[in-house]
């Protein structure tokens, strides 16, 4: 605590002319020096009790002659009034007393410990209506982030290690140079509906973790020999196996003779992204759940129409045909696809006997509110209820996801040159046999029955 009295400062004036509070009665004057103490003794009370404003009053008086007992009374005053402040040491209060411009300043600092008390501000600022105290804007806050938007990105980070299975978008070269990788695959000789191909998006985003090149360092014969295809019935009549399933189980004396069991058939009408030249990546889907199918011998069926027989099959090389990532078409996915796609598997899954299973769970679903058990499906399969099933209701089981379609990528690992030599050498001199009904039926239960088309 601080009192100083200054009786120096200004131009000369008589000792007995001083300043004075009121310019109306002498008589007053005596009593306002005390009226203004007590304002400012109230100040320092109330910001003591918590106020965390700072506040800062400065009172200037007109000029008025004054008597010497007058200034000595005021003078005494505040040193009173600094001894009792002086134990306090959470304020500071500086009094100065002019004998030329009697200015009365009382400043009192800002208490980080003390919690606010808004009635003593509120106070404290009504010692001089006039001066409004200025108020402080809440500084702009940006807050910097990054934005995701595609679907992948959505899920739930638990930890930053997580980040690295993010699928980032690339740039728009990157885009550029995948779809020429992509058109890279297609074979000239096919006439493909572009109506029932995948969307560009859904390629990239499964394909790009097996990578865009054609694997065709492994092939060694000539580009006239490696394009030779051959026919199911060729592939039945000299390796066994089913002319309708897509993994047909060979007979033991074929296996014997040849020794190659792995066969794989493609069909472009549903899996509209498979491999249509040796080497090139695809991707396969199917309606049922099942892990890794492993490596295996692809062959891809090609509509050629230039052909006699156009429905011919090209061996593209041994495959592994692993889950995708992500492993199923989400619903967002499967609505972004075409209308004649949707029509195309929901007319397969309802005629086609690999379609069963999903039409039995649809009518699980129907009788008992729930999704059904294997039980309760084999149930429904017995009593021939999933005949019921129309393309309507396949198609509105897999728009909402109560049904989702899998994807498999396939990668090129390899490729059998003796084996294309071999059917180049065989299916020209191969004469088809005139098929009576008994030897389309074997043909037909030459292997796996219960499948069709698809596995």
């Amino acid at each position: 605590m601080q009192a100083s009295d200054s009786h120096t400062s200004g131009p000369a004036r008589p000792q007995h002319e001083y300043l004075s509070v009121s310019d109306e009665d002498p008589n007053e004057a005596a009593f306002h020096p005390r009226r203004g103490a007590s304002i400012r003794a109230r100040s320092v009370i109330a910001n003591a009790c918590g106020v965390r404003k700072r506040v800062t009053q400065t009172m200037t008086v007109s000029r008025r002659i004054i008597t010497k007992e007058e200034v000595q009374f005021m003078v005494s005053f505040a040193e009173d009034l600094s001894k009792e402040l002086k134990d306090n040491s959470k304020l500071s209060v500086h009094i100065k007393t002019d004998t030329q411009n009697v200015e009365r300043a009382s400043k009192i600092y800002e208490i980080p410990d003390e919690p606010p008390f808004s009635s003593s501000s509120r106070n404290a600022q009504s010692t001089n209506p006039s001066t409004k105290t200025p108020i402080q804007k809440r500084s702009r806050q940006v807050f910097d982030c990054v934005l995701i938007t595609c679907q992948s990105k959505k899920q739930k980070l638990d930890s930053v290690a997580l980040f690295e299975s993010i699928l980032f978008q690339p740039a728009e070269d990157e885009n550029g140079k995948e779809l020429q990788k992509i058109k890279s695959w297609k074979n000239p000789k096919v006439k493909k509906n572009e109506d029932l191909a995948l969307l560009p998006d859904t390629i990239r985003n499964r394909i790009r973790h097996i990578g865009f090149e054609i694997q065709d360092q492994y092939i060694d014969i000539d580009r006239l020999t490696r394009e030779v295809m051959v026919t199911r019935e060729f592939i039945s009549h000299e390796y066994g196996g089913s002319c309708r399933t897509t993994r047909p189980k060979i007979a033991q004396k074929f296996v014997d003779a040849h020794g190659m069991s792995d066969f794989y058939f493609i069909n472009p009408d549903y899996d509209p992204q498979p491999p249509e030249v040796p080497g090139a990546p695809g991707l396969k889907l199917s309606t049922k759940t099942g892990p890794d199918k492993g490596r295996l011998r692809v062959m891809t069926k090609i509509k050629n129409t230039t052909l006699k027989h156009n429905n011919q099959y090209l061996y593209v090389g041994q495959y592994d045909v692993m889950c995708a990532d992500p492993p199923v078409l989400s619903v967002q996915e499967w609505k972004a696809q075409s209308s004649k796609f949707h029509n195309k598997w929901a007319q397969g899954i309802v005629t086609q006997g690999w379609g069963r299973a999903v039409r039995c769970r649809i009518v699980g679903r129907r009788i008992y509110g729930r999704e059904p058990t294997e039980e309760e499906c084999k149930t429904v399969q017995e009593s021939g209820r999933f005949t019921e099933v129309t393309k309507e209701e396949v198609k509105n089981a897999y728009f909402p996801g109560q049904e989702q379609m899998r994807v498999w990528t396939m990668k090129c690992v390899g490729y059998d040159n003796n084996f294309q030599r071999e059917l180049s050498e065989k299916f020209s001199r191969w004469v088809p046999q005139t098929k009576d009904k008994k030897t389309k039926l074997k043909l037909k239960n030459d292997g796996d029955s219960d499948e069709e088309q698809q596995e």
